[in-house]
């Protein structure tokens, strides 16, 4: 008995709807091919089947299914109308070939059919997989030649339209709800406003960008703008081939003030490179890659500003830095207070926990070289969140060659976590005013769950994938103060009333 199986492709979802389509008529043939073969043993099995896939590449959900199962030999035969169904490159096709006779499995084309087993059933197996391969390349220039001819007549052919503007008829139509924060956006920056500031002020108007698929409304940061501001799409031209055309569909700024953003953007790019190709002192920051930002979970970058005789190293949280105040309210914290207060955190280890740190960093490090700062924290830490707003440090511990955490008796906290005060970045009380009692950082996580489980009842978000996304923040993070709710009500309210 020879166990058969089809498989299937069309490269194109177009006309996949109708009554009777390609992949039912190839699959009805290789029906009918098995069908006559039953009197010898040929028995179907099923069918494998990629609907709007190309023959380009191998990752496609069926033929990977179809070689699981020829791997676990679970067929004998594989059934195509033509051989460039499999594959359309020669390179995939020839491997895939030999991958299937590994496993005992037969390729047979209906439409081509010939003795493969021999030396010239292999040779011409071969030339079929070139000419698919020449076929795809034949095609894939047609088509590029049809979009050239489109693009030089003014049509824009690209699948998602620029931001301000719609489809309708294939045709580029502005849209009445972004149309007017592009010509805001041009104006602005002719004015000499960064491309900072402009995000700022589309996230402070809440002004909706454009979904693309699945993925999250993300708010406005830099980059979103500068790719608007570069685009000649907006003063009515279609690139083709770095040249641009004329296009039909209508410009939503003038030609004269997109050239002066063009100017100013060139200016601040040449600026910006003088700056960069200046020599100064060079800066480390050995936090890089542990400190998080506590609002929004970005890993902090760090920075330095100033006048060339005084520059100042920070770390900033890159959504507030890109996206501003509306994206992340991280405040900026000095990098060389943090990395002082981890300088001190370390003179807290004990003397053998100490004596175990430098053992492992040694074996870990070249022969002779001495461990840093950087070095001994990315070793007894996994990440250090920034809670500015509550002018805490929340370091959480690894764990060491002994299989337990780092332990620092002299610090509160339990034995994964530590929580330590900044107060350099508590405001200054005024003078004859006494400084009350501030809460702890459970406290406040505390009210901020009840605050979000009071936002959730209240309807104001569909869930809390919902919240995370217009609030910016990552679900996880809800999630993890969400279930601060589930201790007992004595718990919570002895937690929302800790002070320092």
């Amino acid at each position: 008995m020879k166990r058969c199986v089809i498989y299937n492709r069309k490269s194109v979802r177009i006309r996949l709807d109708i009554e009777y389509n390609s992949l039912e008529s190839q699959e009805d043939i290789c029906k009918r091919f098995i069908e006559q073969r039953r009197a010898v043993g040929w028995e179907y099995c099923r069918t494998y089947c990629d609907a709007g896939v190309s023959g380009g590449s191998t990752e496609r959900p069926a033929l990977q299914e179809m070689l699981i199962a020829a791997r676990r030999r679970k067929f004998d035969c594989v059934v195509v109308f033509k051989l460039d169904r499999l594959a359309r490159r020669f390179r995939d096709f020839v491997l895939m070939l030999e991958e299937l006779g590994e496993h005992g499995v037969e390729v047979i084309s209906v439409t081509e059919n010939f003795d493969c087993s021999g030396a010239m059933g292999k040779a011409l197996r071969g030339m079929l997989g070139i000419f698919a391969e020449l076929e795809r390349e034949f095609l894939r220039e047609r088509v590029q030649e049809r979009a050239d001819a489109a693009r030089m007549k003014g049509l824009y052919l690209c699948g998602i339209p620029p931001f301000g503007y719609m489809k309708e008829n294939r045709r580029l139509q502005p849209d009445p709800l972004r149309a007017d924060a592009v010509r805001d956006m041009f104006t602005l920056c002719a004015e000499g406003i960064g491309a900072t500031r402009i995000a700022e002020e589309m996230n402070r108007r809440m002004v909706p960008k454009q979904k693309r698929g699945s993925q999250p409304e993300l708010p406005w940061r830099v980059d979103h703008v500068l790719t608007i501001l570069h685009n000649p799409v907006y003063k009515g031209c279609v690139p083709c081939h770095d040249e641009m055309y004329q296009g039909v569909h209508e410009a939503l700024v003038s030609v004269e003030l997109w050239a002066q953003v063009q100017e100013r953007l060139a200016a601040n790019k040449k600026k910006m490179q003088a700056r960069i190709a200046q020599e100064g002192p060079r800066f480390t920051y050995p936090l890089k890659g542990l400190l998080v930002c506590g609002l929004c979970g970005h890993v902090m970058r760090g920075v330095h500003s100033g006048s060339a005789a005084k520059k100042r190293r920070s770390y900033c949280c890159p959504q507030r830095r890109l996206g501003g105040i509306h994206a992340c309210d991280c405040l900026w914290v000095s990098a060389s207070r943090v990395e002082r207060m981890m300088q001190e955190v370390l003179l807290h280890l004990p003397a053998d926990q100490m004596q175990l740190l430098l053992q492992t960093l040694r074996n870990e490090l070249p022969h002779d070289a001495q461990p840093t700062l950087r070095d001994m924290l990315r070793c007894l830490f996994s990440k250090i969140e920034l809670h500015s707003h509550s002018y805490m440090l929340e370091l959480h511990m690894n764990i060491s060659p002994l299989g337990e955490a780092w332990s620092f008796p002299a610090l509160q906290g339990d034995k994964t976590t530590v929580q330590l005060d900044m107060p350099e970045l508590r405001p200054v009380e005024p003078v004859g005013r006494p400084c009350g009692e501030r809460p702890t950082m459970r406290a406040i996580c505390m009210a901020n769950a009840m605050k979000l489980e009071q936002w959730l009842l209240s309807g104001c978000f569909a869930g809390v994938k919902d919240m995370a996304m217009r609030l910016h923040i990552k679900p996880y993070i809800l999630y993890r103060r969400l279930a601060l709710l589930n201790h007992p009500p004595d718990t919570i309210e002895k937690l929302l009333f800790q002070t320092h």
